[in-house]
């Protein structure tokens, strides 16, 4: 990209120029119903008894504590976000990511919901989700083209693979 084609600033900068804007949820979103609050309870109320008899309270709290988190992000749905990539970079609600900060994307399927998944050079957060609602891949795909790699998707670790089968097996949903 030539900076002589971007308009200049006071400060001798490049202006950054909106190339696509769109409005997501932060994070997916489902609604849960009685059966899957129960089902939880239930777990958890197994596991604290298991904790308490082994005199684990530090686990009953870490089971408490992960209760909590999913019942508050089970009955509050997300906020929405304005998600921007620009000459700069992109934008994620108030935070910019510039271009050379950012290494690769692919797109995935979280919870019935496209994603867009960029991979950051940075430590934290290593990888950026943008949920896309309103726009489509092809649209995406092609204004990221000229500046990031389309990287295959990576494949699952043993973790991921375990937490698949373990969730196919309880059946909260």
């Amino acid at each position: 990209m030539l900076v002589e084609n971007l308009p200049m600033t006071n400060n001798q900068q490049p202006e950054e120029k909106p190339i696509l804007e769109w409005e997501a949820p932060v994070r997916p979103f489902r609604e849960r119903g009685r059966e899957w609050f129960t089902t939880v309870a239930v777990i958890v109320v197994l596991v604290s008894l298991v904790a308490i008899f082994l005199k684990e309270f530090l686990l009953l709290g870490v089971v408490f504590a992960l209760a909590f988190v999913s019942y508050v992000l089970s009955t509050n749905p997300p906020q929405m976000i304005k998600h921007k990539i620009s000459s700069e970079g992109i934008s994620f609600g108030e935070k910019l990511y510039s271009w050379d900060e950012l290494s690769g994307f692919y797109f995935k399927s979280l919870d019935g919901e496209r994603a867009l998944f960029i991979t950051t050079k940075k430590r934290f957060p290593s990888l950026l989700i943008l949920i896309l609602s309103s726009v489509s891949e092809e649209e995406v795909k092609k204004v990221l083209k000229k500046h990031l790699n389309l990287v295959s998707t990576p494949q699952e670790d043993w973790m991921e693979k375990s937490a698949h089968w373990l969730s196919s097996k309880v059946g909260l949903d």
